[in-house]
């Protein structure tokens, strides 16, 4: 709840201070922010990588067979997707043309590009994985951990039309992570994810 104030917060201000600016603009550097805030306030819980779930630490072949499952699904979730336009925000100021950003490289442009392939990974990994899930997976167990997690991911992203492919996404992310207790993998599949959605779409 904490975490939603927060962006709110933070977008009421940007808009005060940068009224030219896309709302959609601002949201999207709030929600980073709001991300960078509850990492560093979770800091703590980022140091520990104890599970009490026991697992095996799986080799980069099991990695390679979740990254494989991810492209996979990839193919197939446009058939998962929800045809209710009105219940979507928009908040990924992304641009999906190359050819944009590199005709007008401005601050929006530029940082959405990265902010698709590098920040957002890194930032809803420690999150969702790191923080969200490594907590459920003190107290709960692993399934219902996982899926916790997944749709807290999935309604984080605030697009009620691709929901269920968040989910999936957000499941195959938590089964990374449980499985190879580390957050790395997560981060890099999740990189892979984003890089398919924006080369390819």
């Amino acid at each position: 709840m904490a975490f939603f104030v927060l962006q709110i917060v933070t977008v009421v201000a940007f808009h005060y201070l940068f009224p030219e600016t896309p709302v959609s603009n601002l949201m999207a550097l709030a929600i980073d922010i709001s991300f960078v805030i509850c990492v560093f306030a979770g800091f703590k819980y980022l140091r520990r990588d104890d599970f009490i779930v026991n697992s095996n630490n799986v080799s980069n072949a099991i990695f390679l067979v979740l990254l494989l499952l991810s492209f996979v699904w990839f193919l197939i979730s446009p058939l998962f997707k929800i045809h209710q336009h009105q219940w979507n925000l928009d908040v990924s100021f992304t641009t999906h043309n190359l050819n944009e950003i590199t005709k007008n490289p401005n601050f929006f442009t530029v940082y959405g590009l990265l902010r698709v392939l590098l920040i957002v990974p890194i930032l809803e990994e420690l999150f969702y994985r790191k923080l969200i899930l490594s907590s459920l997976l003190r107290k709960y167990g692993v399934y219902i951990s996982i899926i916790v997690s997944s749709i807290l991911f999935s309604i984080g992203h605030l697009d009620f039309n691709n929901s269920i492919i968040f989910l999936v996404y957000g499941i195959l992310l938590g089964v990374t992570y449980w499985k190879t207790k580390s957050i790395y993998y997560p981060i890099l599949l999740h990189i892979f994810i984003n890089a398919m959605t924006f080369f390819l779409i």
